[in-house]
């Protein structure tokens, strides 16, 4: 709405932003103010932020507009200059990062969360001096790495004393502006509100009853058309057609009819760069005419009805009017005035080129190349959706093919790094169009799979990458090992048949060099644990996660530890990793990490680091839009649930899970819900929904089918088929098993088959097979011992071996209470009382009510770290920290922090 017009209405949306401001003393809270334009957006926050300054915080306002949208940080930076004092009490990463993203320094490009994180900590360490309030108006024309950056900071605002309002339009691409906010729309207003505005606008006084009614027909109750088209009906609106802000910016451009051609050269130079100061629109309006600009076309400008010229500022005084100034000029016009700023601005080089290239219209070698540059300076700064724009340009501005290709190749990879896939789709497309080089053709293609998979084609798909991967071979042994890696796991998701996983496994052993290399050994137990699990494991055996100085390095040898059955062996490399890609700042990296260890510590009882890491993995890949870890955390969160006998709760994520995955593809989710499934229905005593369930991992051709998950749930099949007659229905897969445990030693696969064996014997074998599975060491293994321990004493006492029977029971209530097996306890409770012999019922573990991050906190915190490590580790402020660790002490009864260990190990030993 145009400045200082009146508000109408909107009394409920006046009253929760006003909540908003008088919370700000007390907690932190962000909301998207979302409506059309004019419908009144910009009045509702002049009013919050006018409500704040009279309270005492501080208020920041930023207006977007589009000539930044090319400049890598430059509404962050307008928001952090008057915090630049408190840069130096930032943690060096923090601090290094902003410099970096401000072009201060020559480091390495800083990851956009390190970014994010510190502007949180600038913004957190202000606010807990004085309350702030930040207004970002028209947000859906930030510069992108700062949206990025402002939207992870809403989204962590809770103890932190700031309040950020955001004001964006209906259309354009904003979707991060929906992860997770709360939104107020704006709808138009009503009849006798309208009828109220129109009363007041200044050219409504002389208004027959027909035009106020053709007025209200055509505003719609748009706030600002009800304001603006009083003055302008005499040019014949209601013959108008298209939507509202179309008409209203041809009402708008009525008003340049009267101006003198200098004032609408100044007008036009202004709207192609609504950043500009006065003296630049000046410069720029002389240098476009090529003639001095008299002070009375400035005049004439500030009277158009269109600006505000405050001092040194011109401003327009609503988006519309900028872009009707802008869209009615002629396209040479627009180009003169692009090519003058660039030469005002020839001081700033990034600014200036982008006028330039918005001033030509046919291919240009030389401003392709420093279009080039451009992109690779956005890429130190972290800046990359700012190189995706400037290689694209580049691109069409080149005459060299090769070098087009090149450019639009790399833009795709960053488009697809920033989590945009629609973005690198198109650039895929067109970059497939240019002559390139075999390495390059391997990279389109890995490219072009992780961005558009498709399972549905995955043996067509799986046998273009491995042409590419032997074609790349040997002129890039990593590109190809990077393809070979990619064919392999893709197979985990969505399989492309036994022959491709075959072929897969002939490419990497003709092309591999090095059988160490972690792409190596994760892509043969992708491809074939069963043939291969046995070598990969003995290798594994040999890498030391202490040792890792590399993420990804990490990540793939506790990938190919976790899908070859050797879990005890995958904890430490993806442990390593976490805290690697933790400590960098790479948020986007890690909730396929979380899901892997918190799956590995579910299935081994360890809900301390199971439940927390599931639940930062499911938050994290909402907030990254990766529906693949969504899925997959709440498949973890389904299988903790399960294991300890929560039906309910085991039902809906894993129902959460499938809808999450749904168009996506992914097999190894729901055949985890299928075993998660199973499992609830096991300790429901359901054996024969328990049994159904889990036979669907071994069917080929169901949904839930995978050729190596399945024996993950073997164990679990041969108890509910032991339970329901199916015996014999169930011996061939444990025969298939016996097969595949005679090549490996992953502990995975021998607890899974020596546990079937006994569930499937008859009574005389079955106690001894149950006693040389409990023979082995499970110390790390508590859910799995305690089942054996059960099903064991069951045995015994079924065979009227009365006596015998009560160790392993009491061992069972045991080990099921302290892991927090209610229903399994309760189970084996009945069969020891059955003995005669009864233990009291067990208070529940849970009685302190942690919350998954308060537990991920003070786990922390227990280990030496401050709040600020915490902070870092958990993309959170500090404060928010300590703020949880308050009310963490209380729940477990301790006072000071040196109490944490202790309280944390009696929590976890009940």
């Amino acid at each position: 709405m145009l400045s200082g017009a009146p508000l109408v209405g909107r009394a409920e949306e006046r009253r929760l932003l006003d909540a908003l401001v008088d919370g700000a003393p007390r907690e932190g809270a962000a909301l998207v103010v979302r409506g059309p334009a004019g419908i009144g957006k910009t009045a509702l926050l002049t009013l919050a932020a006018a409500r704040a300054a009279h309270l005492g915080l501080d208020v920041t306002e930023l207006r977007a507009v589009p000539a930044e949208r090319h400049q890598p940080f430059a509404a962050l930076h307008q928001l952090l200059r008057p915090l630049r004092g408190g840069f130096t009490s930032l943690a060096d990463p923090h601090r290094q990062a902003l410099d970096a993203a401000f072009g201060r320094t020559s480091d390495p490009a800083p990851d956009i969360f390190l970014i994010s994180l510190a502007t949180l900590e600038l913004l957190g360490d202000a606010a807990a001096e004085r309350p702030r309030l930040v207004v970002v108006e028209d947000a859906q024309w930030l510069d992108r790495p700062t949206a990025d950056v402002l939207g992870f900071v809403a989204r962590r605002l809770g103890v932190d004393r700031v309040v950020m309002l955001f004001s964006v339009r209906d259309t354009g691409d904003h979707g991060w502006l929906g992860q997770g906010l709360p939104e107020l729309e704006l709808g138009p207003l009503s009849v006798d509100e309208s009828e109220e505005l129109l009363a007041r606008a200044p050219s409504a006084a002389d208004l027959g009853p027909a035009a106020r009614t053709e007025i209200l027909r055509l505003a719609g109750g748009n706030p600002l058309a009800l304001l603006e088209l009083p003055s302008v009906t005499s040019t014949g609106l209601s013959a108008e057609t298209g939507p509202l802000p179309v008409r209203l910016e041809r009402a708008f451009t009525a008003r340049l009819e009267h101006l003198d051609p200098l004032a609408r050269a100044l007008l036009l130079v202004a709207a192609a760069d609504e950043r500009a100061t006065l003296g630049e629109v000046v410069a720029g309006a002389e240098e476009m005419l090529q003639t001095e600009l008299p002070a009375r076309a400035v005049a004439e400008a500030d009277h158009s009805d269109l600006v505000d010229v405050v001092g040194q500022a011109l401003r327009f005084r609503h988006p519309l009017m900028a872009s009707a100034v802008y869209h009615a000029a002629p396209i040479t016009e627009r180009v003169a005035a692009h090519r003058a700023l660039g030469r005002v601005f020839a001081g700033d080089a990034d600014r200036s080129l982008w006028h330039r290239a918005a001033a030509t219209l046919a291919p240009e070698p030389q401003l392709s190349a420093e279009l080039e540059s451009a992109a690779e300076r956005a890429r130190r700064r972290g800046a990359n959706d700012v190189a995706v724009t400037a290689l694209e340009r580049a691109a069409a501005l080149t005459t060299d093919a090769r070098r087009r290709g090149r450019m639009l190749l790399l833009a795709a990879e960053l488009a697809f790094e920033l989590g945009r896939p629609h973005r690198a789709k198109p650039l895929l497309e067109q970059a497939a169009l240019q002559p390139m080089t075999d390495a390059e053709h391997g990279r389109l293609a890995l490219t072009r799979e992780l961005v558009d998979p498709h399972p549905g084609e995955a043996a067509a798909r799986s046998a273009e990458l491995l042409a590419s991967a032997e074609g790349t071979a040997p002129a890039d042994i990593d590109l190809a090992l990077d393809l070979l890696w990619l064919v392999a796991s893709r197979s985990w998701w969505a399989d492309p048949g036994r022959s491709a996983r075959t072929r897969t496994l002939e490419v990497i052993d003709r092309v591999a060099t090095d059988p160490d290399d972690p792409r190596v050994l994760c892509g043969l137990g992708y491809a074939d644990a069963d043939a291969r699990g046995g070598a990969v494991v003995d290798r594994l055996r040999h890498a030391r996660p202490a040792g890792h100085t590399d993420p990804r390095t990490a990540w793939m040898l506790g990938t190919a530890a976790v899908v070859t059955g050797a879990w005890d062996l995958a904890r430490g490399h993806l442990h390593a990793s976490i805290q690697m890609l933790r400590e960098q700042g790479r948020l986007g990296q890690l909730p396929r990490l979380l899901v892997l260890n918190s799956m590995v510590a579910a299935r081994m009882a360890d809900w301390d680091v199971a439940e927390p890491e599931a639940a930062e993995a499911r938050a994290l890949g909402a907030e990254t839009g990766q529906a693949t870890w969504v899925g997959a955390a709440d498949s973890v969160i389904a299988l903790a649930s399960a294991m300890r006998g929560e039906h309910a709760e085991a039902l809906a994520a894993a129902d959460r899970a499938d809808e999450a995955v749904a168009e996506l593809g992914t097999i190894f989710v729901r055949s985890s819900t299928s075993l998660a499934r199973g499992l609830a229905a096991s300790a429901a005593g359901d054996h024969e929904g328990a049994f159904d369930q889990l036979l669907r991992l071994f069917v080929a051709g169901d949904p839930s089918y995978h050729w190596t998950m399945r024996w993950w749930g073997l164990a679990d099949l041969a108890h509910a088929a032991a339970r329901t007659g199916r015996g014999d229905d169930v011996l061939p897969l444990v025969k298939e098993l016996e097969g595949v445990a005679a090549g490996t030693t992953a502990v995975v696969v021998h607890l899974n088959l020596e546990a079937a064996q006994a569930h499937l014997a008859d009574d005389r074998a079955a106690a001894d097979l149950f006693e040389r599975a409990l023979g082995r060491d499970l110390d790390q293994w508590p859910y799995q011992r305690a089942r054996l321990l059960l099903a064991h004493g069951e045995l015994l006492r079924r065979t009227r071996r009365t006596v015998d029977a009560r160790p392993p029971l009491r061992e069972a209530v045991t080990v099921f209470d302290r892991i927090g097996a209610r229903a399994w306890a309760e189970r084996a409770r009945q069969e020891l009382s059955a003995t005669g012999e009864t233990m009291r019922a067990w208070s529940p573990r849970r009685a302190d009510g942690l919350t998954p991050q308060e537990l991920q906190i003070a786990r922390l915190a227990a280990e030496g770290r401050t709040n600020r490590e915490i902070a870092q580790m958990l993309f959170i402020s500090h404060r928010t920290v300590g703020s949880h660790l308050y009310h963490v002490f209380p729940k477990l009864g301790i006072t000071q922090r040196s109490q944490l260990a202790a309280a944390l190990a009696a929590r976890r030993d009940g």
